[in-house]
């Protein structure tokens, strides 16, 4: 499935906002929550947690009936710290029969995101949401909608039909910025990395005050730069598909502005590694591995259902191979990242994911249960590594946290980590306890490739 094409559209209330403009058919439209019992009864039946919806009913316990739209959009902008929760959960209730599963839709606040394969499809589901918002009082924003044809893969389909917002004709761009991060249309990082270089930059200049006073410990800027100006950089950087050329831009960036808190210019010929050194701030791309793997142990932890993990096999089945050399891809830079820093990539299995990983399993699969502060268990994670590359396509190693997923712990009777459990066919076969050494589970695994 090649999700070609991307929609932006802007949700307008009343006219409160500077950016809402008010479209009201008629001065009394209803919502599907006439009163305040009725309000806060719609957002009990969502899927929101209990300390969201508690907040928000005492926000207006004592507070008189929602009785129309404007008068709810009204509410929701009167108080600047509840309304963005107010607007969000009035949106979410008033959408919740038309959205569909993440990514093809997308809320934060008053954006929308739907994703398409093609115009007609875009225009049939922009259409819907519409008269949905439209029948309740709000308006979809004809100045603000953007429309962006991706161009990932060789796989095109022509179209001479245009997107549309009733009969206004929606602008086609070749970049969207949204949420901080800038998507571009063929897959490139190149906007968005110019993007994270000047907001490092708005960081810097708001705080040159400090970082370029000659009163100033040189230990305590370096501090102050890591805390206010390098998360600016680093913001988004995991989910780059990153090259060496855009590594040296951040590099340069960096180092620029760590001479100018230095007072140093490059022609006192003192080296990086001097002015890191004395500053006390380690090269901003060994923060951007750092960063990469983080995220990438926090997908693979995640459900084979969650968000996350859809999006990932979304992208595997729209890489199609093309003429020329293929683009890089965010598999290959983690894949690098764990060869240059010596590790491997043995998957994370929960207890949402033991069947589909363990129990589904055609291959025959290690399971090793072990917790952060095991001693023995650092022992034997080496020996597990290496048979995992020994081993790889013949058998399938994971790791099991027992802190984060006990069920699984207990329903196979793990008492002492770190235990190794073998499995074939979705059948326990096997079990070995404590830090033994590489030949031992060497042997126990042959039985099982072999037979």
């Amino acid at each position: 499935m090649a999700l070609e094409n991307c929609l932006r559209v802007t949700t307008v209330g009343t006219a409160t906002p500077q950016c809402f403009s008010p479209f009201f058919p008629s001065s009394r439209d209803k919502l599907v929550f006439p009163t305040h019992r009725g309000f806060k009864k719609s957002l009990q039946n969502s899927t929101l947690s209990y300390p969201y919806l508690y907040s928000t009913g005492a926000a207006y316990r004592k507070s008189r009936f929602v009785c129309n739209a404007r008068e709810a959009v009204n509410e929701a902008y009167s108080n600047p710290r509840d309304s963005p929760y107010l607007f969000t959960l009035i949106l979410d209730v008033l959408t919740e029969q038309i959205q569909e599963i993440a990514p093809r839709c997308m809320l934060f606040a008053d954006d929308i995101v739907l994703l398409g394969e093609s115009r007609e499809e875009l225009n049939e589901r922009l259409e819907t949401w519409r008269r949905a918002l439209e029948t309740h009082g709000f308006r979809l924003s004809r100045s603000k909608s953007e429309y962006m044809e991706c161009k990932f893969n060789k796989r095109r389909r022509v179209s001479n039909s245009e997107v549309k917002i009733g009969d206004h004709i929606i602008p086609q761009v070749t970049r969207f910025k949204y949420l901080g991060s800038v998507i571009q249309d063929d897959g490139e990082i190149e906007g968005d990395v110019n993007h994270r270089i000047q907001a490092g930059w708005m960081k810097w200049r708001k705080t040159s005050g400090v970082l370029c006073d000659a009163k100033v410990p040189i230990k305590l800027k370096g501090k102050f730069y890591r805390t206010a100006v390098r998360p600016a950089i680093l913001y988004g950087t995991e989910c780059w598909a990153v090259k060496s050329q855009h590594e040296n831009k951040v590099g340069v960036a960096e180092m620029r502005m760590l001479r100018w808190m230095c007072g140093k210019t490059r022609q006192d010929k003192i080296r990086n590694e001097a002015i890191r050194e004395r500053v006390g701030v380690a090269p901003i791309v060994e923060k951007m591995v750092e960063n990469r793997l983080r995220w990438f142990g926090h997908v693979e932890r995640r459900p084979v259902d969650s968000v996350v993990r859809r999006v990932d096999q979304m992208e595997r089945r729209q890489t199609i191979r093309g003429r020329g050399r293929p683009k890089k891809t965010i598999r290959e830079v983690i894949k690098k990242d764990l060869e240059i820093n010596g590790l491997d990539r043995i998957k994370v299995v929960t207890d949402s994911s033991w069947n589909n990983l363990v129990i589904a399993s055609e291959t025959p699969v290690l399971v090793e249960f072990w917790a952060p502060w095991c001693g023995p268990c650092r022992m034997i994670a080496p020996a597990i590594d290496e048979l995992a590359k020994e081993y790889a396509g013949k058998i399938a190693c994971f790791k099991l946290n027992t802190d984060d997923s006990p069920n699984i712990a207990t329903q196979y009777g793990i008492r002492s980590i770190p235990t190794v459990l073998f499995f074939k066919n979705g059948e326990k076969k096997e079990s070995i306890i404590g830090a033994v050494p590489k030949s031992t589970l060497s042997a126990t695994v042959e039985k099982y490739v072999d037979s």
